[in-house]
């Protein structure tokens, strides 16, 4: 999955459960509401720099696809 601005935070969650740790750390404290609206919306509502937050995510995506490879071996 290609993490966007305009990904929906609920399937980011979903994908990559350990993406909400990461929003954690941003003082993210997710409610049902949140879920529902995408990172560029989210990162608007708590004054985040959006690019930041996409260059942590995308870390992340990286690195358990990387750990998926090595599960295969």
């Amino acid at each position: 999955m290609l993490i966007k601005a305009t990904t929906r935070v609920h399937r980011l969650i979903a994908r990559y459960p350990e993406s909400e740790a990461i929003l954690n750390w941003y003082r993210i404290a997710l409610d049902p509401e949140d879920t529902k609206i995408t990172i560029e919306e989210l990162c608007a509502g708590y004054g985040l720099d959006e690019e930041d937050v996409l260059v942590e995510l995308t870390a992340l995506m990286w690195d358990e696809d990387d750990e998926d490879e090595d599960d295969e071996d």
